[in-house]
């Protein structure tokens, strides 16, 4: 078993259904269990932990990646191109 200098989650404590929050989702509720089991089994093991949180991590990104605002392309009109490309003097 690894000590506590090298496994930081070592002391972390065992996650009940009591600390996850409350969801309506169906969808959200049956990741709940899988979710705290993965915590719980991966408090001695470093790498598991990182790896879960490596994931969730990008999960995040993921989700969020559609709250990014992105700029608009503004088009000229084809008679404004027109105008402008065979306007003689």
């Amino acid at each position: 078993m690894p000590d506590k200098d090298t496994n930081p989650y070592q002391d972390l404590p065992y996650l009940d259904n009591v600390h996850q929050a409350l969801g309506t989702n169906g969808y959200v509720n049956k990741l709940k269990q899988p979710l705290r089991n993965a915590v719980n089994a991966n408090r001695t093991n470093v790498q598991g932990m990182q790896e879960l949180i490596a994931m969730l991590e990008d999960t995040l990104v993921f989700i969020k990646q559609n709250t990014v605002v992105k700029k608009k392309r503004v088009y000229k009109k084809r008679d404004e191109i027109a105008k402008e490309e065979y306007d003689l003097p």
